[in-house]
């Protein structure tokens, strides 16, 4: 059996026998196909790659800088007594109990997304009928100011909340080519929750479902952080393989054996393993996309979150960037050498 035949045949068979011990048939995570292929390039051209370590954090800000603090909505009691024609009555009565001053990040958008319609309503009723003219003018300003509020509302549930925190800054599990659990149900769900001021009547119940969709999916984090995975192992790369493929003889354009065999490590870890799952990547960035442009024009959210998104957002492109040039590295290399990258 000819030397190179051999080298692919190990090569392949190291291949499935790391599918079968990640069991199901499902991609190894990430970082071992980006570690394995270093470690198979290096062993063939003779070399030492030292490790690469990839920082995945994602800095977060912290909730003290990003919360907004919500001003309380003052009526006087004879005001109160005067409005219990009008649903307004029954929520702020329902807000002045232990319960109501309880609500979580959904049960609070509900409310005071109920308290601003029911002063619009009573505002109307009021001036409709002219028996209060200054109570009118008062909850006029109120509900003015309560409309304002609630972008506060919605903006607090976006930045603070522990589901979409764990969501765009924590997640143990990277990008594969296969499946990625809940990640179009998650990109959905950010988006439903981004134009949530612009939904209309939901209930508390709604938006939690979405919340824990986000959550379970943590799908920017995910994204997020395997792009980092990438960045750091193929920079690495594209700094110490230039000089060691120069090295390799192709003279006439004829491959060497060793040439050959840099064409099979090439095509069964980075085309068939590595490649597919920044596609996937790439595929979650650009749906992912629209609702983080949302997010960024929003004045309602913080310029330290905003910040976040930007920085995620360049990290975007210097991955793309280096998975550019790693490519066209691997191009020239088999252009000189007069090889297709699919392995023979």
């Amino acid at each position: 059996m000819p030397k190179t035949l051999l080298t692919f045949l190990k090569i392949l068979l190291s291949v499935i026998a790391a599918l079968i011990l990640n069991g199901c048939g499902l991609a190894p995570p990430l970082t071992t196909d980006l570690e394995e292929y270093a470690s198979r390039l290096a062993r063939v051209l003779d070399s030492s790659f030292p490790d690469v370590g990839s920082d995945t954090t994602l800095p977060y800000p912290s909730r003290q800088t990003l919360f907004n603090p919500l001003e309380e909505a003052e009526i006087t009691l004879p005001d109160f007594y005067s409005i219990q024609s009008c649903e307004l009555g029954t929520l702020v009565a329902e807000r002045n109990t232990t319960l109501g001053k309880q609500q979580d990040a959904a049960a609070s958008w509900v409310y005071e997304s109920a308290l601003v319609t029911a002063l619009e309503n009573c505002v109307r009723k009021l001036k409709q009928t002219d028996e209060n003219p200054s109570l009118a003018n008062r909850l006029d300003e109120l509900r003015a100011m309560k409309a304002t509020q609630l972008q506060k509302v919605w903006a607090n549930l976006i930045q603070t909340s522990t589901e979409t925190r764990q969501a765009l800054s924590q997640s143990k599990e990277l990008i594969t080519a296969g499946n990625n659990r809940d990640a179009e149900s998650g990109i959905n769900a950010l988006a439903w929750l981004t134009t949530l001021p612009d939904a209309g009547n939901v209930t508390s119940e709604q938006i939690n479902g979405q919340l824990k969709i986000l959550e379970s999916s943590r799908i920017p984090a995910k994204v997020w952080k395997s792009q980092k995975v990438f960045s750091a192992h193929l920079s690495a790369l594209n700094r110490l393989l230039p000089a060691p493929l120069a090295d390799i003889n192709c003279d006439n354009g004829k491959a060497s054996e060793q040439a050959e065999i840099l064409r099979n490590v090439f095509y069964l870890f980075f085309i068939e393993r590595i490649q597919p799952a920044g596609s996937q990547l790439n595929q979650y960035m650009y749906k992912l996309q629209p609702t983080l442009n949302t997010l960024q024009a929003s004045p309602y959210l913080s310029e330290a979150f905003k910040d976040y998104l930007t920085e995620r957002e360049l990290e975007f492109r210097q991955y793309r960037e280096v998975m550019a040039e790693h490519i066209g590295l691997w191009q020239h290399f088999l252009g000189r050498c007069n090889l297709s990258p699919q392995a023979g």
